[in-house]
């Protein structure tokens, strides 16, 4: 099993039975991986974590999320997702998937190391859709904008797909 972390964004432990399930990782070296994926935390929420192997040892955290969403509305740590990992270096990769808001519409996730740290973005949305629509304006809140792949070319080129 992969090694979790030891609380997810929520402050919540892993799940007797967390039920793991792992990307592929992205290797650029036999001493530098990244994999990433997602698991059942004690409450019974999905929880994104991500695990390093550097120089040998793995160590896991729990998936960082943005402060708030575009909204701007707190990530609520309670649904988690991970779909994609891509390293274009040992400093440089990029973790995507989605995360739920305090009012439950999801929201792009784009994790990013760099300079041995990780940090978290809400992924950037359209102007408006291909209707002409502007993001958020769905008033059933049926909102889903997660990231499913993520392919680094360098530490500076990277594109992510989504819906």
């Amino acid at each position: 099993m992969a090694p979790l972390p030891s609380v997810d964004a929520a402050g919540d432990p892993p799940g007797a039975n967390p039920d793991v399930q792992s990307l592929v990782p992205s290797c650029v070296s036999v001493d530098f991986c990244v994999a990433a994926g997602t698991y059942v935390d004690s409450g019974g929420n999905l929880a994104g974590f991500i695990d390093t192997l550097s120089n040998g040892s793995w160590t896991s955290i729990a998936a960082p999320l943005p402060a708030s969403d575009p909204d701007g509305q707190a990530a609520s740590g309670a649904f988690t997702q991970l779909q994609a990992v891509s390293c274009a270096s040992a400093s440089s990769c990029i973790v995507v998937g989605n995360y739920d808001d305090a009012s439950r519409s999801s929201w792009g996730l784009i994790d990013t190391f760099s300079g041995g740290t990780w940090s978290a973005a809400a992924a950037p949305e359209p102007a408006s859709n291909a209707a002409g629509q502007a993001p958020g304006t769905d008033t059933a809140k049926n909102e889903d904008a997660g990231r499913d792949a993520v392919s680094c070319a360098s530490s500076s080129s990277c594109v992510a797909v989504g819906q």
